[in-house]
């Protein structure tokens, strides 16, 4: 992704809204009778909602735990956010080797997530912002504080979803309600992540995941198609002349050991496609480096409880998209920007005592996330 790439990504996206908010200004007063706004990059679709639905189990006393446990683990993830943003920019600073890949990629449909990862992103950030908005909605009710309305959000090229509580209700309820009800949203994020976290153990391998091969370099059939491996796309690479594969380095360093050698890699794997472990020899001759294989980002899934065949592929793809958007979001609004949750409980918390130092600290941080994706992206 370079400079002309992204100014002509925004082109396209600032044409299509210009187009839309035309449409937009042209038919506002119809679209309003179905509860949509078109403003300056936002479309916007209403709901009333009464919370009818949630109000049992907003009376459980459970979510009078939740939340208190959500207070806590937004403060965490309030911490978390400036700890990792400054480890970007003193990656910069003092670069090391762990330092420097900490990155801030902002998530840009058709530019920064392409293919099945936009699938795995759409379906990750709509599961996040679900979860995130009832936890807004069942803690508000929870706390005495009704419900207005409910709707979808586009705000440029970002997704969203809100829970209107009766703002009558809002203003008049005690601070802490308001904390509980404004850290909900990251709570549920943080705990979807930690669940995705601890399925991952369960259901994806360290495993190199082989989702291609490459039939020729320069001409020269490879050693993968040579072996007849594309008959088993995709497969997990189990071991290497019994040597446990566990990691993309080990496999890597097996190859880069032989790199000017010809070796026969006996090797064991396990097909998807047939379900089933497979042992062959690989023969990789002098002068070629490569084996000629498509590996995939994300790792292998267990062979153990795969029982859907190649389909198994998608299942650590979309979890691992999971756990980075639902932490993902709740670091950001854990953060205390003036848009975010974060910066709402710090305006009702250090604004209510000193204004300036408020505006100042959320000023601070939205420097940091600029500061932090413009080091990310160049």
């Amino acid at each position: 992704m370079d400079a002309t790439d992204v100014v002509n990504y925004f082109t396209y996206i600032l044409f299509a809204w210009a187009i839309v908010m035309s449409i937009g200004y042209m038919f506002k007063d119809k679209l309003s009778k179905y509860g949509v706004e078109i403003g300056l990059f936002t479309i916007m679709w209403r709901h009333k909602i009464t919370g009818e639905s949630l109000k049992y189990l907003a009376k459980n006393k459970a979510m009078k735990v939740y939340g208190w446990i959500s207070i806590i683990l937004t403060l965490a993830a309030m911490g978390a956010a400036y700890y990792f943003l400054s480890n970007i920019i003193l990656s910069e600073l003092m670069p090391t080797e762990v330092a420097a890949q900490a990155r801030l990629i902002p998530l840009l449909p058709g530019l920064t997530v392409v293919g099945i990862h936009l699938l795995y992103s759409m379906v990750a950030i709509s599961i996040a912002i679900i979860f995130h908005e009832l936890s807004h909605a069942i803690i508000a009710l929870s706390e005495g504080i009704r419900l207005k309305s409910w709707g979808l959000a586009l705000v440029f090229i970002i997704p969203a979803a809100f829970v209107e509580p009766v703002e009558e209700d809002y203003n008049k309820s005690r601070v802490l309600s308001k904390i509980k009800l404004l850290a909900a949203g990251s709570a549920a994020n943080i705990i979807i992540a930690l669940i995705t976290l601890a399925l991952l153990q369960v259901i994806a391998t360290q495993h190199p995941l082989i989702i291609g091969v490459i039939p020729k370099i320069n001409g020269t059939i490879t050693p993968a198609a040579n072996a007849g491996l594309q008959d088993y796309v995709p497969f997990a690479i189990i071991s290497v002349n019994n040597t446990q594969i566990n990691g993309l380095t080990p496999l890597t360093n097996i190859i880069k050991t032989y790199a000017n050698e010809t070796v026969v890699y006996n090797m064991t794997i396990y097909s998807y496609k047939y379900m089933k472990y497979i042992s062959l020899l690989l023969v990789k001759p002098a002068g070629m480096s490569m084996v000629g294989v498509y590996i995939n980002p994300f790792p292998a899934p267990n062979p153990s409880i795969c029982i859907i065949g190649s389909a198994c592929i998608h299942v650590p793809g979309l979890l691992s998209w999971m756990l980075w958007v639902n932490m993902g979001l709740a670091l950001i609004n854990a953060a205390p920007l003036f848009i975010t949750d974060g910066g709402k409980i710090v305006s009702e918390t250090l604004g209510r005592i000193n204004k300036p130092i408020s505006y100042a600290l959320q000023l601070g941080t939205v420097g940091l996330f600029v500061a932090s994706i413009l080091l990310s992206i160049t």
